[in-house]
């Protein structure tokens, strides 16, 4: 049982989400109110003070972080889009290092992650990293262990993918500081139902959905050889049918060819090179299996709309790649 009240800092980069947030103090507040005592304070902080602008353009308001502040018990840092812009601010880095270092615990929400992993805090540990990020995340900060799930808890340091995730780790983080009563409650009033798992979750794109094991198979052979695409034709023979069946199953179940479909799958994943690393166009296109950059240009150009050189901003403003069903 809290025998005092937990003073909590919640650090706001620049277009965060505002989602994230309200899904971190909302049980923060229930809980309060369900004990009616303080059990948990909680503080909004940024870099500068003032105003913050979330990623769908509402705006929070939020005090200076400052170096003679540290006295948390806790801080979640919160970042998504353009989080490259903002993690690596020093002044951040050093504000992180300096409150972990005075024993606040520390965590990292969706791509505030990517603040602590920029800090030094992650070297040699599990991080979990939204699945749209992970390649990204990875080939920046590769000391860190980047897992594709919802979540990674330790003594002093946590980490979530993001979204509904937050929740979960909340309600874990809350049983653990307060009570698992209290906890359970607060779950109850979100009507969440039971805490997920770290690993509880899978992601399968919703046009895979509904494909039978066949073709899920040749997507996942198709998934981890993408810097060494494989032909359709060994693809065919892994999964054990002949090409003319394989080409047969994809028209019918997603409308594309496998030669297209694979194309589309190693387009996606330039795309979240060029967005969310700094390597340079000729190294992406190597990575995601296109050894001419002329051919490569013109397939993300017809894909995405642009050329590659033009798409290196992870922004809400930035193209996306279309449904299959468009």
């Amino acid at each position: 049982m809290a025998t005092k009240t937990i003073r909590v800092g919640m650090l706001l980069l620049p277009n965060f989400s505002n989602l994230g947030l309200a899904l971190a103090i909302e049980p923060l507040f229930i809980a309060n109110w369900l004990r009616q005592s303080t059990l948990f304070d909680w503080e909004i902080i940024s870099l500068t003070g003032g105003n913050v602008a979330s990623s769908n353009g509402m705006s929070q308001s939020s005090t200076a972080i400052s170096m003679d502040d540290i006295d948390f018990d806790i801080v979640f840092v919160f970042a998504s889009f353009e989080s490259h812009q903002y993690a690596k601010n020093k002044e951040v880095g050093n504000w992180l290092r300096k409150v972990y270092l005075f024993g606040s615990q520390v965590a990292g929400i969706e791509m505030g992650t990517e603040a602590l992993a920029a800090a030094g805090l992650l070297n040699d540990k599990e991080a979990a990293i939204h699945w749209d990020n992970i390649s990204g995340f990875q080939a920046l900060y590769p000391r860190v262990v980047a897992k594709s799930q919802l979540y990674t808890i330790e003594p002093r340091l946590m980490t979530c993918a993001g979204a509904i995730a937050i929740l979960d780790l909340i309600l874990l983080w809350m049983a653990d500081k307060v009570s698992i009563e209290i906890s359970q409650n607060v779950s109850s009033h979100l009507f969440h139902g039971r805490i997920r798992l770290a690993d509880q979750f899978r992601q399968i794109p919703e046009e895979q959905r509904n494909t039978n094991i066949t073709v899920q198979s040749a997507i996942q052979l198709m998934t981890a050889s993408l810097e060494r695409p494989l032909s359709c034709v060994i693809i065919a023979k892994r999964v054990g049918i002949s090409l003319r069946q394989l080409e047969r199953l994809f028209q019918d179940q997603l409308s594309i060819s496998p030669r297209q479909y694979y194309q589309r799958l190693r387009l996606t994943e330039a795309h979240r090179l060029l967005q969310q690393t700094a390597l340079s166009v000729t190294d992406i296109a190597l990575k995601a299996g296109f050894y001419s950059p002329e051919h490569f240009s013109r397939a993300y150009k017809k894909c995405f709309g642009c050329r590659p050189s033009d798409d290196r901003k992870q922004s809400t403003d930035s193209p996306t790649m279309k449904p299959l069903t468009e």
